[in-house]
């Protein structure tokens, strides 16, 4: 059966399992709050903006252990702080900053077996459990993770970049369902000054944002998230120029191909024929490939149209004892935000990106 954590603590240390959700039983998005205004002389009225407002999931529980004793941990458990991350089993990807409803009546609902709880999300956009960098030590499917944007472990997509010394262009992807996420940009090395700007596509005509900085040695962390920049760990906002960037987001993720492996080799795989309609669109996608209960998955670098056969960063799993290699290939066009990076004097030994995925 399905669970949830909150505050950390799992619902099934207490014999909970839920049994009815709050997600699959309602609405996928939150209620939309629309903004207008009227103008006289128009017919209407104008949006001037919407925002999304607060959503409750309401969790249908068993409780197996029905002592006493049991229901009294289990309201402290839950009454014990004014808000916690909630985390719910069948989308551990997703982190809500939860309330738990305390306006329940609790000792009604806990004189039997069945009962509900209730959460208030008062920013219903979630925050992926993962960052693109900095993780916990948690365990994931790996199909899982790039269904709702993420790829990590031997991840086909970069988030550090090394060894810059003149201006370069950089992608990074960001698979969060709407626009918003706060990265830390955290530059090692030195410059005399350096630019990094957020570009709406691949064209790198038209600017979201400029980050700039001065003069700097050793670590500079730009929290934008936080709004500061950290130099050396200290905070040091004296040459920034106070803009920051705010990644946006994919609008699909889209599974292009499926079928069998014929053939894998070191850094290849060739597919079947009879499910791909031009191979030649699979460059700079990810390919899933599956095997006994393991999942490998690449960025795709090149296609060989003709022999249907794609290649990808260095893998070598010939010598694994498999019996059926299946694959899928998605499309992570979507999400991509373009970086360039430039100054004067450059010389990065390392550039990354850490943050979190945005979920409604």
């Amino acid at each position: 059966m399905d669970y949830f954590i909150y505050n950390g603590i799992d619902s099934r240390d207490f014999g909970l399992s839920v049994i009815n959700d709050g997600i699959r039983k309602s609405s996928l998005l939150p209620p939309k709050e629309t903004h207008t205004v009227s103008i006289a002389g128009n017919d209407g009225e104008l949006i001037t903006e919407q925002s999304f407002k607060q959503k409750d999931i309401k969790l249908r529980v068993l409780l197996s252990d029905n002592t006493v004793s049991n229901k009294r941990k289990i309201v402290q458990w839950l009454s014990k702080t004014k808000q916690g991350q909630l985390i719910l089993s069948y989308e551990s990807n997703k982190v809500y900053v939860a309330v738990f409803d305390n306006q329940i009546k609790i000792d009604n609902y806990l004189n039997g077996g069945i009962f509900d709880i209730n959460f208030k999300i008062y920013n219903p956009i979630a925050k992926s459990r993962l960052k693109t960098i900095t993780n916990p030590s948690i365990l994931y499917n790996a199909e899982n993770i790039y269904g709702t944007g993420l790829i990590y472990g031997l991840s086909p997509i970069d988030y550090t970049f090394s060894g810059i010394t003149t201006t370069t262009d950089l992608e990074i992807y960001n698979g969060s369902t709407v626009d918003g996420s706060l990265p830390v940009i955290t530059v090692t090395g030195s410059a005399d000054d350096i630019s990094i700007t957020h570009f709406t596509d691949s064209t790198m005509t038209d600017n979201v944002s400029v980050i700039e900085y001065g003069s700097f040695t050793g670590e500079l962390k730009i929290d934008c998230e936080l709004g500061q920049c950290f130099l050396n760990s200290n905070l040091n906002n004296n040459t920034h120029n106070s803009e920051f960037i705010k990644l946006i987001g994919k609008t699909n993720t889209q599974s292009l191909f499926s079928g069998d492996v014929i053939d894998i080799g070191n850094g290849y795989a060739e597919l079947t024929t009879n499910s791909i309609s031009n191979i030649n669109n699979c460059v700079d996608n990810v390919i899933f490939i599956r095997y006994d209960d393991n999942i490998i998955y690449r960025k795709i670098v090149s296609c060989d149209e003709i022999n249907n056969v794609v290649y990808f960063s260095d893998i070598d799993i010939e010598e694994l004892n498999y019996d059926v290699l299946q694959y899928t290939i998605y499309d992570i066009a979507d999400g991509l935000n373009y970086i360039r990076i430039d100054g004067t004097n450059l010389n990065i030994t390392e550039i990354d990106f850490d943050f979190n995925f945005l979920y409604l």
